[in-house]
């Protein structure tokens, strides 16, 4: 259903640019909402679009560390095995997976350093999409690993322990990667 919400958000935006805009202008700018905001809004749109821009990247910024965290302490618990246990650590009295925050800071910091904003969003992406085939290949993992667990969730469309679901999340995911490497490669 979200996607389907998303889907109809997404191309009543774009119907509304095209009541603002050429579909020709559109398609040669650089920055195409940036031509939508100036029409609708005038020379102060620039203002407003980078303000709005700049707390969305940081809202952005913010999830994906945080939940990066939390992906590399879920991965790391006893029962899972598929990382070092001692990402699963646990602050006493803040009760932060404080280690695995550490890790992500400490990959994070130098590409904040580094000063090109596209080329740190290319690895944000690049990144992301390698938690997902992370988690993926360890769905895969944990259904052939020790015995078979009847309780708890189960990813739909199996065939037989085989996620289909994961399959189609790792192989999408690793499609982006390639299409995304052969881009920036030529």
């Amino acid at each position: 259903m979200s996607i389907v919400l998303s889907t109809v958000v997404y191309m009543l935006v774009r119907l509304s640019e095209l009541g603002l805009v050429d579909w020709q202008v559109l398609g040669e700018s650089p920055a195409p909402l940036a031509e939508v905001a100036l029409a609708g809004w005038g020379e102060g749109a620039f203002v407003v679009l980078s303000a709005i821009a700049l707390f969305a990247t940081a809202n952005t910024v913010l999830i994906v560390l945080i939940s990066t965290s939390r992906v590399v302490y879920g991965v790391s618990k006893e029962e899972y095995n598929s990382f070092p246990s001692v990402f699963a650590r646990v602050h006493s009295n803040r009760k932060t997976p404080y280690v695995a925050v550490l890790l992500v800071a400490a990959v994070t910091i130098p590409f904040a350093l580094v000063g090109d904003l596209g080329f740190v969003a290319g690895l944000a992406n690049l990144a992301l999409l390698a938690v997902f085939i992370i988690v993926n290949l360890s769905l895969l993992k944990l259904r052939y690993a020790g015995e078979p667990r009847d309780s708890g969730y189960r990813a739909p469309l199996n065939i037989g322990y085989f996620s289909i679901t994961a399959l189609v999340g790792l192989v999408s995911s690793l499609g982006l990667i390639t299409f995304y490497l052969f881009q920036v490669l030529l």
